[in-house]
């Protein structure tokens, strides 16, 4: 599977294209996100609304014209995690955003996954109500261009793995973090890296240059029952 952070809007020109503040890429990107093999991506970044609600109804239309999975963003209403199955594996995938760029009001926050605890916990119940194997949880925080992770980004990881997850991956900080790699003492092991850095963005500092592509590989083992299944 490949799965990627999506931090704009893919919306109609008319809504003018990415500026320094403002983000929007064109419809073309969609066709270098197939060619790449992307199966999905996680949308709960902090560009993702700064074309507004229209900019996301577009993004999650378009999306859905190419047959690429999306979680992070909504319409009408919030929608479930994203589940993935690939070799008899089940993947879950969560996306959250600690802030945004354009502010949403309580009438409308469900356009974009702002992390929550309450929500979090919701989601993980619905991800194990459908047997997954894995939890992933792609994780935006305000914490650009820093190459030292901050307390908030390590007390959200924990939540997060608290609550079930297995993977973290951070996005949003546009260089390089650490990464985090533990087993805990009931032999579940714990995986981070704090952020992947920027793919393809501006590259503003010679620290931007630098990016991870994690590449994770599961394992499912089955035991034998009495019937020596």
């Amino acid at each position: 599977l490949v799965i990627a952070s999506l931090n704009t809007p893919i919306a109609d020109k008319y809504l003018g294209y990415s500026t320094k503040k403002s983000y929007n890429a064109p419809i073309e990107i969609l066709t270098l996100l197939k060619e790449l093999n992307v199966t999905a991506v996680t949308t709960a970044t902090k560009n993702v609304l700064d074309k507004n609600e229209k900019g996301i109804k577009e993004t999650i239309e378009n999306l859905e014209k190419e047959n690429i999975k999306q979680v992070g963003i909504n319409h009408e209403s919030r929608k479930d995690p994203l589940v993935i199955s690939k070799n008899n594996i089940n993947i879950g995938i969560l996306s959250y955003t600690t802030f945004s760029n354009v502010t949403m009001s309580e009438k409308n926050s469900y356009l974009v996954n702002i992390f929550d605890e309450e929500d979090l916990k919701k989601d993980v119940e619905y991800l194990k109500s459908q047997n997954v194997d894995f939890i992933i949880s792609y994780l935006t925080t305000n914490n650009e261009d820093v190459l030292m992770v901050d307390s908030e980004q390590k007390k959200i990881t924990e939540k997060l793995f608290d609550a079930g997850v297995n993977i973290v991956l951070g996005t949003g900080s546009m260089v390089v973090q650490e990464a985090l790699d533990e087993t805990t003492e009931n032999g579940k092991r714990l995986y981070s890296i704090y952020s992947l850095g920027d793919f393809m963005g501006s590259y503003a500092t010679d620290d931007n240059l630098f990016n991870v592509i994690a590449n994770i590989e599961f394992k499912k083992f089955y035991g034998i029952n009495d019937n020596n299944e």
